[in-house]
């Protein structure tokens, strides 16, 4: 959404996330934690060439390189700050836990699944409470802020949540999917997860992004994204002790070997 809202060329590469891509030493010189988005720009800091991971620093190098959707003013910087953090620290997290829980755990934890889900409902209510006194998050201006949220309200329905009781979320995302640009990114994002179809059941990971890209970046920007990890069909976990007690309880198969066939998914405790 930033590239086409900045108007910045740029070139999309998917990274193979099954074959162990983001693993590879040229793709951590850029991004160590191995996740995706990350970005190398060519024409980067006193012109040099300049590599940046994670979505919120990269948001604001955009935003700071090109002048644009973030204010010139440091208080109005400020509150763009504060929301950008809260979509990276909240409201994303957060609404990861709803889907790994809600949907993709091998055992279903009737605590984690309430906690989650009441966590996210609060979490849209705080949203839609700030969106009551703007047209956009951080007042009047669109910024790099909504930019960031927008997405992860993509899935409301699978996390939860009743738009009908959030009816400021609900205008405000139907401005943004208004916009040319954020109509152009979701429909880059639908071209190329149709020619990378996956299975969500065996390659979704615990706090993985809903709206992560599976793409990377060049020319004069390079970006590198993925959705999910693929996973082998057998795998070894090693689970906690309150699970693996869940587990017999509900006479599963012991979560040391689970078999993809019998579960859905088996995440990494």
């Amino acid at each position: 959404i930033a590239l086409e809202e900045m108007g910045l060329p740029y070139s999309l590469h998917y990274v193979d996330i099954s074959k162990g891509d983001q693993f590879k030493p040229e793709f951590l010189r850029f991004s160590p934690n191995n996740k995706m988005p990350a970005i190398i720009d060519q024409d980067g800091i006193g012109g040099m060439q300049t590599s940046i991971f994670e979505s919120g620093a990269i948001l604001l190098y955009l935003s700071g390189k090109t002048g644009k959707y973030i204010p010139s003013d440091m208080k109005r910087q400020v509150l763009v700050w504060e929301w950008l953090m809260w979509q990276i620290a909240g409201f994303g997290p957060m609404l990861g836990q709803v889907h790994h829980f809600n949907h993709y755990a091998p055992v279903k934890i009737d605590y984690a699944i309430e906690r989650y889900v009441n966590e996210a409902s609060r979490l849209y209510g705080v949203l839609d409470t700030q969106l009551s006194k703007g047209d956009y998050v951080t007042g009047d201006d669109y910024t790099i802020a909504d930019m960031a949220i927008l997405p992860w309200t993509k899935s409301y329905a699978r996390q939860g949540i009743d738009l009908a009781k959030f009816p400021n979320i609900a205008r405000w995302r139907e401005t943004l999917h208004n916009r040319k640009a954020v109509q152009k990114a979701y429909e880059i994002e639908a071209e190329i997860g149709e020619k990378n179809k996956t299975d969500l059941r065996r390659t979704h990971r615990h706090g993985a992004s809903p709206s992560c890209s599976h793409l990377a970046w060049d020319q004069p920007l390079r970006a590198a994204s993925a959705r999910n990890r693929d996973w082998d069909s057998r795998l070894v976990v090693r689970a906690p002790p309150h699970l693996v007690q869940r587990a017999r309880k509900h006479r599963a198969k012991p979560l040391s070997r689970l078999s993809y066939s019998k579960r859905r998914f088996v995440d990494r405790w």
